[in-house]
């Protein structure tokens, strides 16, 4: 049978034109139930595999879904990354963002903010919304969301402050930031310390087996094998770590040194790049006359400029034995927490996340002001962090010695582990709303774990 498509488009239709009262009335496809009467959104960016802050995010939602509350997963993220393009973390927990509720109790934000304006447009998604709430709603609105941030500098714009003081809670991952808020005029109470969560299961490998005892050889001198993982960028101060391990060692010490690196987006003034840093380095007299050549550096320390897959990532904790976490300001630093979870020991500067989780056996170097933060960063004016001179690193890593063993901390898994921080994050939103009037609602709705 076939077609005259011709007279088809040339046929006339009668075509029945709406009413103006018809056009006035709004017309929606029948939706389906919400899964929830209630609950609890968690909105972060959680889709993208080798992130820090994605990384985190998944840790957080995990950890909090444990609890039975009933969890909902959003992103901020405009770009879509769907079904098997997902990283298998992110993969395990998209079922999380099919949840659907009749109404949001609390709204849990995870970002860290670039400016008033910004964060303002952040908790109010939708434009106009303003101008549907009055004041009594929007304060409502704003008392019903945690801001779940990261700080890595020793102030808070008092802009930043005032929009924070309005929020139901402001959850931070380590003291020091809890310290920076509260000096920068945030009330006490308003502030939770959350770590950043672990499973203990995914940590076998680093436990005693077979009932040895974990012993430190101090008569076999085992090769020291440094290495950091993180963006290039001045807050990281790799660049003052390749100077240090140079000054503290030679091409005949038993020493080698591994940064595993990424472009920060962006250059950065006054910054040099990976390739620079090693060019000036390798120029300065105090190191060449320490032996060190191009072809020994080559040989002894090794830059990976690129992404790598996280199989690769976790060989570099256990090929090597003492991670070196040289940041001038963390609120974590994830890799740094990896390393011990792989029973290595750390050396670290210590301002911000890694002093908390640090045990005796780590090597901080020493340090006792603060200094200005890199102007690219755009904070505020007077930002600072920790003040590090080269001859506190350099002493630093020539004393530090490696485990003879890999362990675990053992008081790690009721700090940090999974369900700890749960515990924490739960009594945080019990808290909330009690003072919300919501809590016999979460309470008893359900969750899916």
């Amino acid at each position: 049978m076939s077609i005259d498509i011709q007279a088809f488009h040339d046929a006339s239709f009668d075509v029945v034109k709406p009413t103006e009262l018809e056009l006035q009335q709004g017309h929606v496809a029948p939706g389906a139930k919400a899964v929830l009467p209630t609950g609890i959104t968690y909105v972060a960016n959680w889709r993208e595999s080798a992130d820090g802050m994605n990384q985190h995010a998944r840790a957080q939602v995990k950890a909090l879904a444990m609890t039975g509350l009933p969890i909902r997963l959003a992103s901020f993220a405009t770009k879509s990354i769907l079904g098997e393009d997902l990283c298998e973390e992110a993969q395990k927990l998209e079922y999380l963002s099919s949840i659907s509720f009749s109404s949001t109790a609390i709204a849990i934000k995870q970002a860290i903010p670039s400016t008033p304006e910004s964060f303002k447009r952040l908790l109010n998604p939708v434009g106009i919304v303003s101008q549907f709430m009055d004041e009594d709603q929007q304060e409502r609105l704003w008392k019903s969301t945690i801001l779940y941030t990261s700080w890595e500098r020793n102030s808070v714009h008092p802009e930043f402050v005032e929009i924070f003081s309005k929020l139901g809670q402001v959850w931070v991952p380590c003291e020091a930031n809890k310290k920076v808020f509260v000096l920068s005029g945030l009330e006490e109470k308003k502030i939770k310390v959350i770590p950043y969560p672990y499973d203990p299961a995914t940590c076998e490998q680093a436990a005693p087996r077979k009932g040895l005892l974990p012993l430190y050889f101090e008569d076999i001198e085992e090769p020291k094998r440094f290495y950091s993982i993180g963006k290039w960028e001045p807050r990281k101060n790799q660049h003052m770590l390749i100077g240090a391990f140079l000054l503290a060692y030679t091409p005949k010490s038993k020493a080698s040194l591994l940064i595993k690196t990424s472009e920060f987006r962006g250059a950065w003034g006054k910054y040099p790049t990976w390739e620079q840093s090693i060019a000036y380095w390798l120029s300065r007299s105090e190191v060449k006359t320490r032996g060190w050549t191009k072809e020994h550096f080559d040989r002894l320390v090794k830059v990976i400029p690129k992404k790598i897959s996280d199989e690769d990532i976790q060989m570099l904790h256990m090929k090597n034995n003492i991670y070196v976490s040289a940041g001038l300001g963390e609120a974590w630093d994830i890799p740094a927490f990896d390393a011990k979870l792989a029973g290595n020991k750390m050396v670290y500067v210590g301002f911000g996340g890694p002093e908390d989780y640090a045990t005796p056996e780590d090597v901080k170097v020493p340090w006792d002001s603060f200094e200005k933060v890199h102007p690219g960063y755009l904070w505020e004016p007077e930002a600072e962090w920790a003040s590090v001179r080269m001859e506190s690193f350099v002493d630093t890593l020539k004393k530090v010695k490696p485990f003879g063993y890999r362990m675990v901390p053992i008081s790690y898994a009721r700090k940090f582990g999974m369900c700890a921080v749960a515990n924490k994050m739960e009594s945080a939103i019990r808290e909330l709303s009690e003072e919300l009037g919501c809590w016999d609602q979460l309470n008893t709705c359900g969750g899916f774990g």
